[in-house]
């Protein structure tokens, strides 16, 4: 394994324990996770604050979640690939919100160029960076939504910002109760409306 795939390996292996539990986390547990004993981890990594920095600037990776709408299996139904799609950006929206989570618990979100992102734009860059990254994943997702364009009712850019902001708004991490948390359900709604013809 090349230094860059172990690398990738251990930010894949923590990236799960950063969402379920924020900083809260080993290096034991890590490794475990990842099969490597912890001294592998600590020739990659100078520390866990480093390997949490890494996992957080993973999470915020656009190119990565760009990636993986475009990876999205053809189907040919559009509440199906609604969902699927839904179901990409609720995920990413979770481990966004425990990537920011951690870094304000530990207290590092002045120190790094990827927490000043998380941090919703209250720095000059990372305004333009949070614009930048919306309107990225917008553009994946108007891509994957332009087969059915002939049988939508908005553009797809429209119908493509309807699905990201209500898909983020649905299961905004402030909200206490999501009554929208199905991927189906809201893709469904999405798809046919909230009104019975």
């Amino acid at each position: 394994m090349s230094p860059d795939e172990r690398r990738q390996a251990i930010i894949a292996a923590t990236r799960p324990l950063l969402v379920a539990r924020g900083g809260q986390f080993t290096i034991k547990e890590v490794a475990e996770a990842a099969g490597i004993a912890e001294g592998t981890i600590f020739r990659v990594f100078a520390s866990k604050q480093d390997l949490m920095h890494a996992v957080v600037a993973d999470i915020l990776d656009t190119a990565s979640l760009c990636r993986r709408i475009e990876a999205l299996p053809d189907v040919p139904d559009f509440t199906a690939h609604l969902t699927a799609l839904i179901t990409l950006l609720t995920a990413d929206a979770d481990a966004t919100h425990a990537a920011i989570a951690a870094l304000r618990l530990a207290s590092c979100e002045e120190s790094d160029s990827s927490a000043r992102l998380a941090h919703g734009g209250h720095h000059q860059g990372g305004k333009t960076n949070f614009h930048k990254r919306i309107t990225q994943v917008r553009d994946a997702i108007i891509a994957s939504i332009t087969p059915w364009e002939a049988q939508l009712r908005l553009s797809p850019e429209q119908a493509a910002f309807l699905i990201q902001s209500t898909a983020f708004s649905a299961l905004h991490f402030v909200l206490e109760d999501h009554p929208l948390s199905d991927p189906a359900l809201l893709a469904s709604t999405l798809t046919h409306g909230i009104y019975k013809d």
